[in-house]
């Protein structure tokens, strides 16, 4: 059965959310965590901790993001791919469908596969976060902007899509 958003209107709940802008979600690495901006954030349920971690008490969940990624230096012509996906930190486990990003200042032909969106379905209380799975490449920022407005590639942004009753 597909949706359409004309003929069925599910009983449900959505939420948008985004990254924590600025130095917090810098430089990333291998197993870091991409924080969760926490302030007007409002989804029956769950909450949004001082760790930037979705703080899950019930339901059913399908949980999406898109980080992405700004390269540091800028002043290169080095591709640099940023894999991340959604982790359980209750169960110390990887969910989900890992996303891609990959930067390149030049306009060359960029040979990495990316599919800038890791998805989840979550239907127990825990407590997830969207991690750096891998990056090469130069250091990788994982927020809207590189100072002073040199490289602006996108905007990093999730959403929350849940059952109700």
């Amino acid at each position: 059965m597909s949706y359409h958003p004309a003929v069925y209107t599910p009983n449900s709940e959505k939420t948008v959310f985004r990254t924590v802008e600025g130095a917090v979600n810098s430089t990333l690495s291998a197993g870091d965590r991409v924080e969760i901006e926490s302030s007007g954030f409002s989804h029956t349920g769950i909450t949004v901790n001082a760790s930037g971690q979705l703080v899950i008490a019930s339901g059913e969940h399908v949980l999406a993001c898109s980080p992405f990624n700004t390269m540091d230096p800028i002043n290169t012509s080095v591709t640099t791919p940023f894999e991340f996906r959604w982790y359980d930190v209750t169960n110390s486990q990887y969910l989900g469908v890992a996303g891609r990003r990959v930067t390149r200042r030049t306009a060359d032909t960029i040979a990495v596969h990316r599919s800038p969106l890791c998805v989840a379905y979550v239907s127990s209380a825990i407590t997830v976060e969207v991690r750096c799975v891998a990056r090469s490449g130069n250091n990788v920022n994982a927020w809207d902007s590189y100072g002073g407005g040199l490289l602006y590639l996108g905007k990093a942004w999730g959403y929350i899509y849940s059952a109700i009753g």
